[in-house]
């Protein structure tokens, strides 16, 4: 049998799971005002139906004085919700385990400055204060823990998982850097043990029979913590004593060096998190379940198959496609839609509260790469111009809904500027796949795509459209006004070799100096600046933001992309900074906050700002409805593409019927 290792079932404890493909606890920001959610609900039972094994449910707050957006455990109310989610994922074959947490000083600041908890002085995220815990709050807090285990207990969970990674408060407990006490709970290894030890020896005694305990672990990057040979100390002491019936291994933390290794980007290859994690995980007789960018099933049973584990995490996988495993066993593992690492789905959370995915844009709920939200009524005929991700996702779902579709692309591939940067970009090949996925799924579903053909208005009429979706994408601009002096040109702007980002992707001999200067904040400077280094240019990176890459800090992508542009030498960043003028060999900048200038060597100037749309005049009266999505509304982000281009086919028949209308 094909993925024999990953699909066989598993014993944890006396829960029997059916495979070994686990989603592990995320935040999905789907619960509503603490409680479990309809759309909650919805979003893990599509991942059972999809034919995940064990599903670990994102971290419930064990008490008032940590605040996630997720649900409550300590309320009194939460029980009923939970009860509805176990049996609707029981329903679908697949086991669930709840997660408990407290985050302590990672916890988001408290309101009005009240002090987070911590086991000594740690101040927290972002420069939260925090306090050691008396004796009396720690009792206050392992309370908390044991009832929210009873309550996943009673309400029919199979299971609880005690969050002690990624510098939560458990994991401060654990690891010598954090934990400084000097009472039973402090100092040696079996003191720092002891407070996750009592917890769970409680959780034991209060839940009822067969419920699976677990514990979450992860490694300390740096010198001085918690090291794989820690970790599986600290995991052999809790399966000898009987705590634990399974044990998580994952990676980072609140550090700025750790947290992106939390959720690894694009660059990182499948399985990168064992060489933290492979000596406990092996080192351990209960089973264990490792993390790490594990994105198909080829991966995953080849790890399990090694021996390095026995559950595998697929947590953003899913995101991205919730029909993984019955896609891949049912012979469709192309179909398989890729996630990219773009970690769009961490940002989100911050930035909307709420998973966003840039490659599903169906979230929330279910989000299979078929969903829409009605089904079609009649059949329209959808022309699409531009076969960049906006054009492509509307062909995919315009055609998913039952429509006729035809589109037109200009070039002899699909992909537009997305594909054309992955190809030389490096640590970028995210885009590679789901652009290729995109054309295979253009292809099943029927679409006809007509390359290298400049559509004009008789091409499109000739299609008889009920609706236009229109691609089209940007034109690059290199003279824009910066953001700091929006009403300014920069003198020199229009010089040779002051170029956009299109022009240094076909580029064959590069400068010796560069800069580029990034007013957009997203990936695609970041990525300029790295193909220019590794052709050995050295690069001044001058940004108005304070930090750079600012607005997508919390995928964790820039902070690795500036890892490894500083490794290089030749990479300087000027944050807080503008370009006040250029000249043949170099450009001045100007610290924006101190008013001073210094001037920089530079062969070559790459101005990444925000490109105009690109709007074909004929589009503007063909008689029927035209919807502008992507670049050719505004040039954003690869997840706002494709968003639009998904809404824009779930609305071509409101748009068709309001023409219709309009001409009865």
């Amino acid at each position: 049998m094909r993925f024999e290792s990953v699909l066989s079932p598993l014993q944890i404890g006396e829960l029997t799971v059916r495979n070994r493909v686990t989603t592990t606890a995320h935040m999905t920001g789907y619960a509503e005002q603490g409680l479990v959610s309809d759309t909650l609900i919805d979003y893990l039972v599509a991942r059972a139906r999809g034919g995940v094994g064990l599903l670990i449910t994102e971290a419930g707050a064990v008490h008032p004085t940590y605040r996630p957006a997720s649900f409550q455990l300590y309320r009194e109310d939460v029980g009923p919700g939970l009860s509805r989610l176990a049996a609707a994922v029981h329903a679908e074959g697949a086991a669930l385990i709840g997660q408990a947490n407290h985050g302590g000083a990672a916890s988001p600041p408290l309101p009005e400055g009240v002090p987070a908890y911590s086991p000594s002085d740690n101040d927290g995220i972002n420069g939260a204060p925090a306090r050691a815990m008396t004796l009396g709050e720690i009792a206050e807090i392992q309370d908390a823990f044991v009832h929210a285990a009873k309550v996943m207990s009673d309400a029919g969970l199979d299971g609880c998982e005690v969050h002690g990674a990624h510098h939560y408060l458990v994991n401060h407990f654990l690891s010598p850097l954090y934990n400084r006490r000097e009472d039973d709970y402090g100092g040696s290894f079996a003191n720092r043990l002891r407070y996750l030890t009592e917890i769970l020896e409680r959780m034991r005694a209060e839940t009822r029979p067969g419920f699976v305990l677990g514990v979450r672990l992860s490694a300390d990057i740096g010198p001085g913590g918690l090291d794989s040979e820690g970790l599986l100390a600290v995991g052999r002491v809790l399966e000898e004593r009987g705590l634990v019936d399974m044990v998580g291994f994952s990676l980072g933390g609140r550090t700025p060096e750790s947290f992106p290794l939390m959720t690894g980007g694009m660059e990182r290859d499948a399985g990168y998190e064992l060489a933290w994690n492979e000596v406990p995980s092996r080192g351990l007789a209960v089973p264990t379940l490792v993390t790490g960018r594990y994105r198909t099933l080829e991966h995953a049973d080849a790890a399990i198959a090694s021996g390095v584990c026995d559950l595998i995490g697929m947590t953003r996988a899913h995101i991205a496609d919730p029909d993984l495993v019955r896609k891949s066993t049912g012979g469709e593992a192309a179909r398989v839609r890729p996630c990219i690492g773009c970690n769009e789905c961490q940002r989100s959370i911050i930035t909307q509260g709420a998973i966003r995915c840039a490659v599903n844009p169906a979230l929330p709920g279910g989000a299979g790469t078929r969903d829409l939200p009605t089904p079609t009524r009649r059949t329209r005929r959808v022309t699409v111009v531009g076969g960049g991700p906006a054009g492509m996702e509307a062909a995919r779902v315009a055609a998913v809904a039952g429509h006729v579709v035809t589109l037109f692309e200009e070039s002899e591939q699909l992909g537009g500027l997305a594909r054309r940067a992955a190809a030389v970009i490096p640590n970028a090949p995210g885009m590679l796949d789901i652009t290729a996925w995109s054309a295979r799924e253009l292809d099943r579903e029927g679409v006809d795509v007509r390359l290298g053909t400049r559509a004009d208005r008789e091409q499109v009429l000739a299609t008889a459209p009920d609706v236009v979706i229109a691609a089209t994408g940007s034109t690059p601009k290199t003279g824009a006004r910066q953001s700091a002096r929006p009403g300014a040109a920069i003198p020199g702007a229009d010089l040779h070799h002051v170029v956009d980002t299109t022009a240094v992707l076909t580029m064959t001999d590069f400068p010796d100096h560069a800069v580029v200067l990034d007013e957009i904040g997203d990936y695609p400077a970041l990525g300029v600046a790295e193909l220019l280094v590794s052709h050995g240019t050295r690069v001044t990176f001058v940004t108005p933001f304070a930090s750079v890459g600012l607005p997508i800090d919390a995928t964790g992508r820039p902070a690795t992309a500036i890892g490894r542009l500083r490794g290089t030498g030749r990479f300087e960043a000027l944050t807080l900074s503008m370009v006040t003028a250029i000249d043949p060999t170099s450009a001045e900048v100007e610290d924006v906050m101190g008013h001073t200038f210094s001037t920089h060597r530079a062969g070559l100037v790459v101005m990444v700002v925000r490109a105009a749309p690109r709007r074909e005049p004929w589009l503007e009266d063909l008689g029927v409805p035209v919807e502008y999505v992507g670049d050719a509304l505004l040039p954003r982000s690869y997840k706002t593409a494709v968003r639009e281009g998904y809404v824009a086919a779930t609305r071509v028949e409101t748009l068709s019927d309001r023409r219709a209308a309009v001409l009865a």
